[in-house]
């Protein structure tokens, strides 16, 4: 979550400050599209919640953001800040850069899970086989081990001490 945060405040610092031609494309849908990453993680970072209801939660705020622009068309934000936060105005297509958005965020965290899972159960194999990272044939005991199949790895138990020889390695 930390590096998805890191990557959409980048994204949108750069739309932000963004000169160029194509400014009120890039600025409006793009930066509502990195912003609402930068939602998804940051709500990955103090909710500890299933992938599904942290994109809910996140969906859920941005559509609020929208219809309070839409309400409040009337009376827009004068401060810059409340301009980066609430919006300016509505627009129908922020709606579809919020979908984009929380979409990319979705597949970001999804492929760092599977890569991250994929490569401990290679590690965890190998080290189990003999083949660790040493090349002595060490075995590495005590980690965190994940019960279940690869997608449900919150279940976590101790592994056991390893008997080699009549010695207990821990």
């Amino acid at each position: 979550m930390l590096v998805l945060g890191a990557v959409s405040a980048a994204l949108a610092a750069g739309c932000f400050f963004y000169a160029g031609p194509g400014h009120a494309l890039v600025r409006g849908h793009l930066g509502d599209v990195a912003a609402t990453m930068l939602l998804y993680a940051a709500l990955g970072l103090i909710w500890r919640a299933r992938l599904v209801w942290r994109a809910a939660g996140a969906a859920a705020i941005a559509l609020a953001l929208e219809l309070h622009q839409l309400l409040e068309a009337a009376a827009p934000t004068r401060s810059v800040a409340g301009e980066l936060v609430l919006g300016s105005f509505f627009d129908g297509w922020d709606l579809v850069a919020y979908a984009i958005g929380l979409g990319l965020a979705v597949l970001w965290e999804r492929y760092s899970r599977r890569r991250l899972t994929s490569t401990s159960h290679t590690s965890s194999a190998a080290t189990a086989a003999g083949r660790g990272s040493s090349g002595s044939g060490s075995q590495l005991t005590g980690r965190w081990l994940p019960c279940g199949p690869a997608r449900t790895t919150r279940c976590r138990r101790r592994a056991q001490p390893v008997q080699r020889a009549g010695v207990t390695e821990r």
